[in-house]
């Protein structure tokens, strides 16, 4: 079994947040993600993503490099893949998705960090705190609206 890494960025959102490209995005990322053994969690502020995902590096290198060129992303900044040094944060979750415009002003923020990048678990971490997770029912790639 692959070691378990992790890679976490920060993007300024090129999408209506009211229209269909969020849920596209989803539903294509959670078969990719499950067909790659991806897990992770992807937050939209409405103006920003920020996005923790983990699993085997070569898996997240492929992700990685498919946001890269996606045009829905102005990627702000991205923590250089690493190991997760333990077991996955999202084990059950090829991807989890969390709207809520109160992130915004932290999103912001993380994505103005500047070298050195402080730690990837910190900076997730930090979000993690600030998200309220037990939203995270709410809203799955593949639900219905």
């Amino acid at each position: 079994m692959p070691h378990v890494h992790r890679v976490f960025y920060v993007s300024r959102a090129r999408v209506d947040p009211c229209g269909p490209e969020p849920r596209r995005i989803l539903e294509v990322a959670t078969g990719r993600n499950a067909r790659l053994g991806v897990t992770g969690l992807l937050f939209f502020s409405g103006d920003h993503f920020a996005q923790v995902l983990e699993g085997p590096r070569a898996a997240l290198e492929e992700v990685m490099d498919s946001i890269r060129r996606d045009p829905r992303h102005e990627m702000l900044l991205e923590w250089p893949v690493t190991p997760a040094g333990g077991e996955r944060w999202f084990p059950s979750w090829a991807m989890a998705y969390l709207f809520d415009e109160r992130l915004e002003a932290l999103i912001e923020r993380l994505g103005r960090l500047g070298e050195p990048l402080p730690a990837l678990e910190a900076t997730a971490g930090e979000l993690l705190a600030a998200a309220d997770l037990s939203r995270l029912g709410l809203f799955r790639a593949g639900d219905k609206a």
